[in-house]
């Protein structure tokens, strides 16, 4: 380590060594807060997963990794640790904070008695959660099969390019529609017509605000509907990418989108 990153480390509580991985921030260099904020946002259902990895080996572990658990209201964290890896399932956030502080200030681990071996990435189970949410939302036997043909799931870089594929695929089946934040209204109500239409559902324009918003223009149209709702596919990007789901088809999106660490929210609160 030279001065300069002690200084950082010891005066600033910034360790420009280390590097932190998540959907919102993927750099070297990073506040020891970062920690703190990034795993709020995991439990505030924001993002779903966070990375830390040393310059070097601590006690053996190469990383570690926060993920959504099963309930929304945990997470799991997994170690990668002289080559194979293990886990902590259903850990609160508060003490998923203090291990990962501990992990990067103090180069300590949690007890080993409380991790258990096992492989990072359940691959059959996060190809079975593709092929059963590009069958909801495509519905086409034939796209879904071509679509699975390019899933990959060893890594989490993989999975991000499959949900992006998968939402190419959905555009280029006019299932999805993608628009900036600050679409007007004319324009927003075109888009959710087109993709409303085949649902039978339709948009009173005149029932919008014209000084309003997107956000409030789509929280409109939600109420105005009995049974479907505009939902957002999260993509990490700045844009909305709309769909038209029912409620019992969001309702099982929005579970096969958090075990694929993926988001699909009302799109009202994207």
């Amino acid at each position: 380590m030279t001065l300069s990153d002690w200084i950082q480390e010891h005066l600033f509580q910034t360790y420009v060594t280390w590097h932190m991985k998540s959907p919102l921030y993927n750099s070297k260099g990073f506040h020891i807060d970062g920690i703190n904020n990034s795993l709020k946002a995991m439990e505030d259902g924001i993002i779903t997963y966070t990375e830390l990895y040393p310059p070097y080996a601590v006690q053996g572990c190469t990383s570690m990794k926060a993920r959504v658990g099963k309930s929304s209201a945990m997470m799991d964290l997994y170690l990668e640790l002289e080559g194979k890896c293990y886990v902590i399932k259903n850990m609160t956030y508060a003490e998923g904070i203090r291990i990962m502080r501990d992990f990067v200030k103090k180069r300590v681990l949690p007890e080993r008695s409380r991790y258990v071996e096992t492989v990072e990435f359940d691959k059959h189970a996060l190809e079975e959660s593709f092929a059963e949410l590009a069958q909801l939302l495509i519905g086409d036997s034939e796209q879904v099969k071509q679509f699975m043909s390019r899933v990959q799931v060893d890594s989490m870089e993989l999975i991000d390019d499959s949900w992006y594929d998968l939402y190419e695929v959905l555009l280029a089946c006019n299932v999805a529609a993608d628009l900036s934040l600050k679409i007007d209204k004319e324009s927003l109500v075109d888009v959710v017509e087109r993709l409303a239409g085949p649902k039978g559902l339709s948009v009173n324009e005149a029932s919008l605000d014209e000084d309003g918003f997107s956000t409030q223009w789509i929280e409109a149209i939600n109420s105005s509907w009995q049974g479907y709702n505009l939902i957002d596919m999260d993509i990490g990007t700045d844009y909305y990418v709309l769909l038209v789901l029912s409620d019992e088809e969001f309702k099982r999106a929005e579970v096969l989108s958090r075990m694929l660490f993926h988001r699909m929210v009302l799109a009202e609160k994207a």
